[in-house]
């Protein structure tokens, strides 16, 4: 039990900070600091060339970022508890594979319109990319209907 209540701990945990990372560094006031500031620009190239032929180039982690992430998330393990790191990449990797398809196939299911909407309708709405209660806890959420 203690195993599973790590891994999902590790799992929520790294979704609450994608969301805080997206909605407050990429679409918001820290993401002008002089240190996040590239970082932001290729989020803004990723709403740029969101459902076009480049969305590739803007949309999917760098192999350099995996071996990173990867990194953090075994030394994160290794200091704490090795399911607490395997549910910390179990999002990473989750929300790369659920993004790459949400923009490779665009889909008019709740989660397909809930990104789209994200993308073309309103960019300080929807910010999670499937765990959307945090959007919902946070008072982020939108409603999806008419966004195609």
């Amino acid at each position: 039990m203690e195993v599973i209540a790590y891994f999902l701990l590790g799992h929520f945990l790294a979704a609450l900070l994608l969301y805080l990372n997206h909605r407050f560094i990429f679409h918001g006031k820290l993401g002008n600091t002089k240190l996040l500031r590239r970082w932001r620009k290729v989020h803004t190239m990723h709403h740029k060339y969101d459902y076009m032929k480049q969305w590739k180039k803007y949309a999917l982690i760098p192999w350099w970022g995996w071996i990173s992430l990867s990194a953090v998330c075994c030394i994160t393990g290794y200091y704490t508890n090795m399911f607490f790191g395997i549910g910390l990449f179990s999002y990473l990797f989750s929300y790369e594979v659920t993004h790459y398809y949400l923009h490779k196939y665009p889909k008019k299911d709740y989660l397909g319109e809930f990104h789209f909407h994200h993308h073309r309708k309103d960019t300080k709405k929807n910010f999670a990319t499937f765990w959307i209660f945090f959007d919902r806890i946070f008072g982020t959420h939108s409603r999806n209907e008419g966004t195609k």
